[in-house]
């Protein structure tokens, strides 16, 4: 697009660049909130966050938050169609002092609401091998290798349970 002005002339081309210190792979973090039991189990806490991904390496002074989430096989995010904004990591926000894992400072920049209803019933899978069971009372768990049927109780409102290979 070109247009005159006066006597001068302006010329808008769009070239795409990349900045070589943006040009590191950065890891998609993805936020699952779970309620916490309060202690009179009449109600629970879940914290205040409205995005659902966070794309971070600690060798960039940016980091993107998102409020959809992405798929782990993309390798090339390109930020102007996207409308994403690059966030400065000198200033402290939620989705910053999660991945910092300051519980002080995620208090004051997320915080936390009370629902005031029951803990929901779920099962959250935390790592590899390890579950949250949350406002289940029994637990089945089969072994192929064994063939063995275990059946517990649960007398916590939530309970992390590990799971072994091949259960």
């Amino acid at each position: 697009m070109s247009f005159d002005t006066k006597k001068q002339l302006i010329i808008r081309l769009h070239v795409p660049l990349t900045l070589r210190n943006l040009a590191k792979p950065l890891t998609i973090w993805k936020l699952n909130r779970i309620p916490l039991a309060s202690p009179n189990q009449s109600n629970y806490i879940m914290l205040n966050a409205n995005f659902k991904s966070i794309l971070y390496t600690p060798e960039l002074n940016y980091y993107l938050v998102l409020n959809y989430l992405l798929d782990s096989d993309m390798q090339t995010l390109d930020i102007t169609q996207k409308g994403l904004i690059l966030q400065d990591r000198n200033i402290k926000t939620c989705p910053l002092t999660l991945l910092e894992n300051d519980l002080t400072e995620i208090q004051t920049y997320c915080g936390y609401s009370v629902v005031d209803s029951p803990v929901p019933k779920a099962v959250y899978r935390l790592t590899a091998d390890l579950i949250l069971l949350s406002n289940i009372t029994q637990l089945t768990i089969k072994c192929e290798n064994n063939d063995t049927l275990q059946i517990i109780n649960l007398k916590e409102i939530q309970t992390v349970h590990e799971l072994h290979c091949s259960c």
